[in-house]
């Protein structure tokens, strides 16, 4: 699984409680021997994303989705 996470999370208490919860969830994945993979579109270099991830550079997101993709062996 791939978390994609836009701007400001940590900036509304709803949005802390949802990722400490999705942190948990994905801690548990991992350690079953799932993929727990968490992209932060921030760190990645791509701002400007609310949480729907389909603003003016979604292009560029699904890029970094498409990638991951590729790493995993989904896509070529």
């Amino acid at each position: 699984m791939l978390w994609v996470w836009g701007d400001n999370l940590g900036k509304h208490p709803f949005w802390v409680g949802i990722t400490a919860k999705q942190d948990k969830f994905r801690e548990n994945l991992a350690q079953a021997g799932g993929v727990a993979d968490k992209l932060l579109l921030p760190e990645a270099g791509v701002i400007g994303n609310s949480h729907m991830m389909m603003d003016q550079n979604s292009d560029q997101v699904a890029g970094l989705i498409q990638q991951w993709l590729v790493k995993q062996g989904v896509m070529k």
